[in-house]
Protein backbone atom coordinates (compact mmCIF):
# COMPACT_ATOMS: atom_id res chain seq x y z
CA UNK A 1 0.00 0.00 0.00
CA UNK A 2 1.01 3.82 0.08
CA UNK A 3 1.29 4.13 3.57
CA UNK A 4 3.26 7.94 3.54
CA UNK A 5 4.78 9.99 6.51
CA UNK A 6 4.06 13.62 5.34
CA UNK A 7 5.19 16.60 7.41
CA UNK A 8 5.19 20.62 6.78
CA UNK A 9 6.78 23.28 7.99
CA UNK A 10 5.00 26.12 7.99
CA UNK A 11 7.99 28.60 8.77
CA UNK A 12 10.31 27.25 6.55
CA UNK A 13 7.73 26.14 4.10
CA UNK A 14 9.18 22.55 3.25
CA UNK A 15 6.77 19.65 2.25
CA UNK A 16 8.41 16.35 3.69
CA UNK A 17 7.31 13.08 2.86
CA UNK A 18 8.29 9.64 3.11
CA UNK A 19 7.28 5.87 2.52
CA UNK A 20 6.34 4.60 5.61
CA UNK A 21 8.90 1.27 5.76
CA UNK A 22 11.48 0.39 7.32
CA UNK A 23 13.86 2.40 5.96
CA UNK A 24 12.61 5.86 6.65
CA UNK A 25 15.99 7.39 5.36
CA UNK A 26 14.67 7.71 1.95
CA UNK A 27 12.51 10.98 3.05
CA UNK A 28 12.16 13.90 0.54
CA UNK A 29 12.00 17.42 1.36
CA UNK A 30 10.68 19.88 -1.26
CA UNK A 31 11.08 23.78 -0.72
CA UNK A 32 7.69 25.24 -1.58
CA UNK A 33 8.99 28.32 -3.18
CA UNK A 34 10.50 26.30 -5.79
CA UNK A 35 6.74 24.80 -6.54
CA UNK A 36 4.67 26.24 -9.16
CA UNK A 37 1.77 24.33 -8.90
CA UNK A 38 0.06 22.09 -6.90
CA UNK A 39 -3.10 19.63 -7.75
CA UNK A 40 -4.71 16.56 -7.15
CA UNK A 41 -4.86 14.20 -9.93
CA UNK A 42 -7.63 11.92 -8.84
CA UNK A 43 -9.82 10.76 -12.43
CA UNK A 44 -13.09 8.77 -11.56
CA UNK A 45 -14.99 6.69 -14.05
CA UNK A 46 -18.30 4.72 -13.73
CA UNK A 47 -17.07 1.73 -14.97
CA UNK A 48 -13.40 1.48 -12.94
CA UNK A 49 -13.82 4.07 -10.03
CA UNK A 50 -11.12 5.95 -8.67
CA UNK A 51 -7.87 4.50 -10.10
CA UNK A 52 -5.24 6.75 -8.57
CA UNK A 53 -4.76 9.74 -6.30
CA UNK A 54 -1.60 11.82 -6.64
CA UNK A 55 -0.52 15.06 -5.39
CA UNK A 56 1.02 16.43 -8.09
CA UNK A 57 3.93 18.71 -7.93
CA UNK A 58 5.31 21.43 -10.83
CA UNK A 59 8.42 22.97 -10.98
CA UNK A 60 11.96 23.38 -10.56
CA UNK A 61 12.08 19.83 -8.23
CA UNK A 62 13.24 16.31 -8.50
CA UNK A 63 9.50 14.77 -7.36
CA UNK A 64 6.37 15.38 -9.95
CA UNK A 65 4.16 13.26 -7.67
CA UNK A 66 3.13 11.64 -4.10
CA UNK A 67 1.17 8.87 -4.78
CA UNK A 68 -1.45 8.02 -2.23
CA UNK A 69 -3.19 5.64 -3.72
CA UNK A 70 -3.36 3.23 -6.87
CA UNK A 71 -6.19 0.50 -7.61
CA UNK A 72 -4.29 -2.30 -8.02
CA UNK A 73 -2.21 -2.01 -5.40
CA UNK A 74 -3.54 -0.88 -2.01
CA UNK A 75 -6.45 -3.28 -2.19
CA UNK A 76 -8.69 -3.40 0.77
CA UNK A 77 -8.34 0.34 1.25
CA UNK A 78 -10.67 3.14 0.58
CA UNK A 79 -10.42 5.34 -2.21
CA UNK A 80 -12.88 8.51 -0.82
CA UNK A 81 -10.76 8.32 2.57
CA UNK A 82 -7.35 8.65 0.68
CA UNK A 83 -8.63 11.09 -1.72
CA UNK A 84 -9.93 13.42 1.34
CA UNK A 85 -6.59 12.97 2.54
CA UNK A 86 -4.83 13.92 -0.75
CA UNK A 87 -7.45 16.99 -0.98
CA UNK A 88 -6.65 18.08 2.28
CA UNK A 89 -2.67 18.64 1.60
CA UNK A 90 -3.23 20.03 -1.62
CA UNK A 91 -5.06 22.77 0.15
CA UNK A 92 -2.91 23.07 3.18
CA UNK A 93 0.45 23.43 0.57
CA UNK A 94 -1.03 25.83 -1.30
CA UNK A 95 -2.18 28.17 1.09
CA UNK A 96 1.34 28.24 2.35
Amino acid sequence: THRLILGYDNQAKKFVFAPLTKDVQDYKIISLADVNRISLFAPETKETGIEKIALQLEGDIPIKEVVFYEENIDLGTDALVCKYIAQKWVGMLRHS
